[in-house]
């Protein structure tokens, strides 16, 4: 994974999903994460452009952590979902399952952020979706006209989460894609270099990507990091590899793996753990479900992390 997570750091995490996993979850849709962490996140100290967060650690011993400054109570910035679901006959690519977008919803509502829901974008509205939120003046026409959410000076960051079909090398389909004419594309590069707007120079950037990136069942391989400093990517498989959908829940609980996984930590674990730690939790929950069938095969699925982070990201703390 390309995280900067130590190894004191993956092993405290892994030992709070221990703590946190329902072992008979693994095998169905229901939450995966069964209850919240007795630890807790005080600041101890301002620095210049960080604060020290301390936590009382899982042997009793206190763990000081140099984090960003985000807003203990109250509004942290924006966060904006866009949710493709429904697309042409000609991209021959099949409809998703709309759970996720009220997954992702009600877990970026549940951490204070203004949450945006947008459907259905073409790859130039994926586009202008991000530079609308980055305050640029684009046409606000379809789905877009609804828009009002953009990025202020005192938000502490900003989230972007993409449910839609992917293809290797990080493209994102929007829902105009067609294969033949390799239109309807937009990068994950694209989309990162969109995000990268001076009034959050200096705080975290995240972006979820729950997306197949290629066709390949096999064991994952290695890609480069996003080169812009402060975002932390987390996609739902690693590249050249699928993303799966748990299709053995009822029909109106279908969902993708991953989004799911990650809904659940976000809200029982926020209070105590930071986005590092609760994203190794996500990787090993998802790793240990049970393996998906694929073409007769079966087969595992494993998020992967992009990580230039400087600093811890808790989302709340005492003072």
């Amino acid at each position: 994974v390309g995280s900067k997570a130590g190894a004191g750091d993956v092993a405290a995490a892994e030992d709070i999903a221990s703590k946190h996993i329902d072992s008979s979850s693994q095998h169905s849709d229901v939450l995966t994460v069964t209850a919240k962490s007795s630890r807790v996140a005080v600041k101890v100290k301002e620095e210049a452009d960080h604060i020290v967060v301390r936590t009382d650690g899982l042997d009793g011993i206190f763990e000081d952590f140099d984090a960003y400054r985000m807003n203990a109570s109250g509004r942290h910035g924006v966060a904006l979902v866009i949710s493709n679901t429904k697309f042409s006959k000609d991209s021959g690519l099949e409809n998703l399952e709309e759970k996720d977008k009220e997954l992702l919803v009600k877990a970026f509502k549940h951490l204070s952020y203004e949450t945006v829901l947008l459907e259905n974008l073409t790859e130039r509205e994926i586009k202008n979706a991000v530079q609308l939120v980055m305050g640029k003046d684009v046409p606000r026409v379809g789905e877009l006209a609804k828009f009002s959410a953009c990025v202020h000076q005192e938000d502490d960051s900003f989230i972007l989460a993409i449910s839609s079909h992917g293809k290797i090398g990080g493209m994102l389909c929007g829902v105009d894609h067609k294969p033949r004419e390799r239109g309807g594309l937009i990068s994950k590069d694209d989309v990162i270099q969109e995000m990268n707007c001076s009034l959050l120079k200096g705080k975290p950037k995240i972006l979820f990507i729950q997306a197949c990136r290629g066709t390949e069942s096999s064991d994952p391989v290695k890609f480069d990091k996003a080169p812009l400093q402060d975002f932390l990517v987390q996609h739902s498989s690693y590249e050249g590899k699928l993303s799966f959908i748990n299709r053995e829940s009822l029909l109106s609980k279908r969902s993708g793996v991953y989004v799911r996984t990650l809904a659940d930590t976000l809200a029982k674990m926020y209070e105590s753990t930071d986005l590092l730690g609760m994203l190794t939790v996500v990787s090993k929950i998802v790793q240990e479900k049970k393996k998906f069938r694929y073409e007769d095969k079966k087969v595992k699925q494993c998020p992967e992390a992009e990580d230039n982070l400087r600093y811890k990201v808790f989302f709340t703390y005492r003072h």
